[in-house]
């Protein structure tokens, strides 16, 4: 009888210790949470979507301007990661980390060069991460906000229109020439016959 009750009590002790670490799991659950709403950040669209560029030409690099303020009540750890098309826009992910205090800005600057020729929409994207630890895993980045920008056309470097002018102008740069030395050769052949 008394290993009876002991087993009973020793059951009861376990539940007991099983249900405090679940309620106090989730109290440091609810604890987190309400942290990850203390620190919250915002991507000024209006600057970002205006230094996209809506054409672009092969091998030359554009600045992307990217100003994102916390607008938490706590400083926080931010990422900004950027995202283009990889087949048609060099890179194709860049990002930068850093801090910000309350209600302070930060710019960012990606650089992007095309290097792929493309008439028709595609999508820049940044998104703005709050850090969580500094391990960098998948589960520490929670998404804040989220911009789009649109680029319409790819041109080649190597132009048909410009190539056609750049002829032009050579062609009638030798004619100018040709003429000058048969003006200039009449002169000469006019002066030495008198």
């Amino acid at each position: 009888m008394i290993k009876v009750i002991k087993i009973i009590i020793l059951f009861a002790l376990t539940l007991s210790f099983i249900n405090f670490s679940i309620v106090n799991a989730q109290v440091n659950n609810k604890i987190n949470e309400s942290q990850t709403f203390e620190v919250s950040g915002k991507i000024d669209s209006y600057v970002f979507s205006r230094s996209v560029p809506k054409q672009m030409k092969i091998g030359e690099s554009y600045q992307i301007n990217v100003y994102v303020k916390n607008t938490g009540k706590t400083p926080g750890m931010f990422r900004v990661v950027l995202t283009t098309p990889g087949e048609f826009i060099y890179p194709q992910y860049d990002s930068y980390v850093f801090k910000l205090k309350k209600g302070e800005s930060h710019r960012v600057v990606f650089l992007i060069t095309p290097i792929k020729p493309h008439i028709g929409s595609l999508n820049i994207t940044v998104d703005l991460y709050l850090v969580q630890s500094h391990k960098f895993l998948p589960t520490d980045f929670v998404l804040l906000d989220r911009v789009y920008g649109e680029v319409r056309i790819i041109k080649p470097a190597f132009s048909i229109e410009r190539a056609f002018m750049d002829v032009a102008i050579i062609i009638m740069v030798l004619v100018i020439f040709i003429l000058t030395i048969i003006f200039v050769h009449r002169v000469k052949h006019h002066f030495h016959l008198k």
